[in-house]
C-alpha cells in the first residue's frame, strides 16, 4: 500500500502508533522553512533505527539547518539528524549555475541514472544545495559533472538496515 500526506499528518500518525508497518518514506521538503524540526527528525532517527527507509530531498534543507548567515532554523537536534543520519556536511547554498543534475558513474546504485536538468520552479529562487558526504555516506550526483559539486548523498547502516537518500535539490526541480 501507498499513502502521501503532509508533515502534520505524518507526524500524527506517528504520535498514534500508525506508522508501524511502513517501511519507506519519500519526504520532498521543497522549499520549506522550517525544511527539519526537532519533532521530525525525532520521529525520522526512530524509524530509520528501526531499519527503514528514507528518501528526502529538498533545496536549502542543508541551508536551513546550518547557514548561520541567515535565518537558519537549525537546532542542535537537527544538525545531528543531518550529520549522522543523513550522514552529509554543507557546503554552500548553491545558485542557477547549478543546473544539471548527473550520477557518480561509479555509484554501484546509481551510476546508470541519466543526466537531468534541474529546473528553477521556484520563480527565481533557485538554490540547490552543495553538500558532501561524511562518514560512510557516498556520494551518487553532481552538478554539471563537477565532482567537487556534490548534489546527492547515500547511507547504508548495516547496523539498523536502514537506508537514507538524500538530495540537495527538491524532486520537482
Amino acid at each position: 500500500a501507498n499513502g502521501i500526506s503532509d508533515l502534520t499528518t505524518l507526524l500524527g500518525f506517528s504520535n498514534n502508533n500508525a506508522m508501524a508497518s511502513v517501511k519507506s518514506i519519500y519526504l520532498d521538503l521543497a522549499w520549506n522553512f522550517p525544511s527539519l524540526t526537532d519533532e521530525l527528525v525525532n520521529y525520522l532517527s526512530g524509524f530509520l533505527d528501526n531499519g527503514g527507509n528514507l528518501l528526502v530531498a529538498g533545496q536549502d534543507i542543508g541551508w536551513d539547518t546550518w547557514d548561520t548567515s541567515s535565518a537558519a532554523n537549525g537546532t542542535a537536534i537537527t544538525k545531528a539528524f543531518y550529520t549522522n543520519y543523513m550522514l552529509a556536511s554543507f557546503i554552500s547554498d548553491g545558485n542557477t549555475a547549478n543546473n544539471s543534475l548527473g550520477s557518480n558513474t561509479n555509484d554501484s546504485i546509481f551510476k546508470f541514472v541519466n543526466t537531468s536538468t534541474i529546473v528553477d520552479v521556484f520563480n527565481g529562487n533557485m538554490f540547490p544545495d552543495v553538500i558532501a558526504p561524511v562518514g560512510n555516506g557516498q556520494p551518487i550526483f553532481y552538478y554539471n559533472g563537477n565532482t567537487s559539486k556534490v548534489a546527492g548523498v547515500r547511507v547504508y547502516n548495516s547496523t539498523a538496515n536502514s537506508k537514507v537518500v538524500y538530495l540537495g535539490i527538491g524532486i520537482e526541480m
